[in-house]
């Protein structure tokens, strides 16, 4: 579990809630609320995280690594283990801001049961030819195979500038980040901290919420009469391998030089199933048609 900011600064700087308060100018009963868990406001929390020696703007993050210096490290870690991930899947893009995905990852993981290790490991160390992957390295490698191609179909189909969207493709992606987990070796995730019965408990929740957002997002589109680009319900039904071969498939029709598979794009998530459906049945009766010769031809 991730630590709360006022927690830590009782804990480490040896200060009370009264004396926090009166450094801040506040009561004493907001420093309470705020150790409750009640939203610190920005600047508040920017006096905090200095009351406390922690950096950046991230408390639980910075609380996690504990020094910037280790924060990135771990940043460098996760990109490098991405860069190892992208040559297999349709990873996403942790090069382009690994500052901000890298301690959203982790910190989400942690919540979830992760012990992650003090200290990042080192990548001059990972690129010697001696190097072999530990038991982190291989949960990480198992966890962004999984998790890549899921936050690539999040940007390919949950991505619009429709404010009455917007919170329902963040939510859903978020989710994203705990769901993977569920298609990691149950090995691997015992390795590095994991409680299977805590965890798949949890994800099951997490299932559920994911699932009532979707339905959420599809009643929003349909009044909004925006249409379907997909079955929005892949994120959760579909194995991340699955949906990898779906976004490679998508991604050749969008290039592809025939006019009639480009146009195909066009159409709404609806009419493609319709259209799917047809070409089935005209096979189904193509099928029909050459038997029934045959069956002529032999008479």
């Amino acid at each position: 579990m991730t630590t709360n900011l006022i927690d830590y600064i009782i804990r480490n700087k040896g200060l009370r809630q009264k004396d926090i308060a009166e450094n801040l100018n506040v009561s004493k009963a907001q420093v309470s609320k705020w150790k409750s868990g009640e939203h610190i406001p920005h600047e508040r929390r920017e006096e905090l995280l200095s009351m406390a020696g922690l950096f950046g703007y991230d408390s639980e993050w910075a609380i996690l690594v504990g020094s910037e210096n280790n924060s990135e490290r771990w940043i460098s870690y996760m990109a490098h283990m991405n860069d190892i991930v992208d040559d297999n899947v349709c990873s996403f893009e942790l090069e382009d801001e690994p500052e901000i995905y890298a301690p959203i990852i982790l910190t989400a993981l942690v919540e979830l049961g992760l012990k992650l290790p003090k200290v990042a490991p080192s990548i001059s160390d990972m690129e010697k030819d001696e190097y072999e992957f530990t038991d982190f390295d291989n949960f990480i490698h198992d966890y962004l195979t999984c998790y890549g191609p899921m936050i690539e179909w999040s940007r390919v189909y949950l991505l619009s500038e429709d404010d009455e969207l917007f919170d329902h493709f963040g939510n859903i992606t978020a989710h994203s980040i705990d769901l993977a987990l569920r298609y990691v070796s149950g090995k691997n995730l015992e390795k590095v901290g994991f409680d299977l019965s805590d965890l798949n408990s949890r994800l099951s929740e997490i299932d559920r919420k994911a699932r009532i957002e979707i339905s959420a997002l599809c009643t929003n589109m349909q009044n909004l009469k925006i249409p379907f680009k997909t079955d929005y319900f892949d994120i959760v039904n579909n194995h991340p391998y699955e949906i990898d071969d779906n976004l490679l498939h998508s991604s050749a029709s969008i290039y592809s030089p025939l006019p009639s598979v480009a146009m195909r794009d066009f159409l709404s998530y609806g009419e493609q199933l319709i259209l799917a459906e047809t070409k089935a049945n005209r096979l189904i009766l193509e099928d029909i048609d050459k038997k029934l010769e045959k069956l002529l031809q032999s008479q």
